[in-house]
């Protein structure tokens, strides 16, 4: 009898911490708001284009390696919600089948908040796995690392190594600058300015996969 309330309280618990992961994420940065504008303005039409044809491929290895084996369709979300996806994001979405107007308008503020809070995110991760990756090994170590470490909020495993190729990417991006950078500036100026670099590309394809569901949830209101 117990186990009817398991699902419903985890999916609780996943609606809070995604809640919750936006709102650290302000506070933690909460002196530094000014640095969201630093990397938007950062934008150019050039790395547009290199982020549309690298989610091209990205997702195209997604759709690959489903059709190989539909295990790599599956995440460990999938055991608490048929859906799947992302305990950052899902959670909020599961909202938008909802009768009442003002819950289905909760994914769109949400996301909305999320968006805003990605540069800080990205410069997370970029500093995690690309600074300091100068050397073909660690980008390739590094770049598997990142694409992996997303299983833990829960995407499907085929999504996972499909974000290896954003790694490689953005590692690209990273070494590219450092070498130009450091021709003229310290070792720890050419990292910080390359990290800006990598952040940039990575917070603008973030921004491109949520912007397509804001315009989804606001669709569906």
């Amino acid at each position: 009898m117990h186990t009817i309330w398991l699902v419903p309280a985890i999916k609780i618990f996943a609606f809070t911490f995604a809640i919750y992961n936006v709102i650290k994420a302000f506070y933690d940065n909460r002196k530094n708001l000014p640095f969201i504008w630093k990397v938007w303005k950062r934008f150019r039409f050039g790395m547009l284009l290199k982020i549309l044809v690298m989610l091209c491929l990205m997702f195209l290895t997604f759709k690959l390696l489903v059709a190989l084996s539909p295990i790599f369709g599956y995440g460990w979300l999938n055991f608490f919600s048929s859906e799947g996806g992302n305990i950052l994001i899902s959670p909020v979405l599961g909202t938008l089948s909802s009768d009442s107007l003002v819950l289905r308008c909760i994914p769109t503020i949400f996301l909305s908040a999320f968006l805003i809070s990605l540069p800080f995110m990205a410069k997370l991760e970029e500093n995690i796995f690309r600074r300091g990756c100068h050397t073909l090994s660690k980008i390739t170590v590094r770049s598997i690392l990142f694409g992996l470490m997303h299983l833990i909020v829960g995407i499907p495993l085929g999504f996972a190594i499909a974000l290896i190729i954003p790694g490689f990417v953005f590692a690209d991006e990273y070494c590219a600058s450092y070498n130009v950078f450091i021709k003229t500036m310290t070792e720890k100026e050419s990292r910080n300015e390359a990290v800006l670099v990598s952040t940039t590309y990575h917070t603008l394809m973030n921004t491109l996969l949520l912007g397509y569901l804001i315009v989804i949830a606001i669709m569906l209101i």
